[in-house]
């Protein structure tokens, strides 16, 4: 019932070098602390761990050779940490810019040029944006020209993806998320399109 958190930890443990999976006491200890991370998807949680391999958030987290709940932990609020520091370095250059003026807000054409500029400058792309707008924008300014069956595929993997984290949630007694399956679908089909942009400049 947890196939896709098995795979998560077992995707983790490969990237980090970490040759024993967690015992069955510490993995029913790393599916309770999931509790404390519920806003995260399962996408997210990998991110985490690939974000502090690379060493974007700072020293890379010491496992010392085990899947421990203080690394797993440890992991993903420095995580939040980061993606709390992105939103507030977004938020003040905004208000910066913005200061004295009358509070208008953003087009949708102003989240999608943002968002560009960020990954172009930091090489990331972002756990936090304002993905409905970019979409939006996307689709009015006839930036989305993939084919149907290439859509219907798409939409597929992303429907797979999301009915198994919610089923996940459900059974492990989490909170089901308040994203819409349409909403998950365009804001994984803006992250795709801003990774080819990433690919391009890499």
């Amino acid at each position: 019932m947890d196939e896709l958190f098995k795979k998560t930890i077992a995707h983790i443990a490969i990237l980090r070098g970490i040759k024993t999976l967690p015992d069955e006491i510490t993995y029913e200890g790393l599916r309770r602390s999931l509790l404390y991370h519920q806003n995260l998807t399962f996408a997210e949680i990998n991110l985490a761990f690939e974000l502090d391999n690379l060493r974007v958030m700072g020293d890379r987290t010491n496992h010392f050779g085990l899947f421990s709940v203080e690394f797993f932990t440890d992991v993903l609020m420095k995580f939040k940490d980061y993606s709390d520091e992105i939103y507030h370095e977004f938020r003040t250059k905004f208000e910066v810019e913005n200061e004295n003026k009358e509070f208008i807000p953003p087009s949708n054409t102003t989240y999608y040029n943002s968002l560009v500029e960020y990954v172009k400058e930091h090489r990331i792309v972002p756990q936090f944006w304002a993905w409905q707008n970019v979409y939006e924008h996307m689709k009015d300014s006839n930036m989305i020209r993939e084919c149907k069956s290439w859509n219907d595929e798409f939409i597929v993997r992303i429907k797979n993806k999301y009915d198994n984290e919610n089923q996940l949630n459900l059974l492990s007694g989490f909170k089901k998320s308040n994203e819409t399956l349409q909403e998950r679908v365009r804001t994984e089909y803006v992250k795709m399109r801003m990774n080819l942009i990433l690919d391009s400049i890499n």
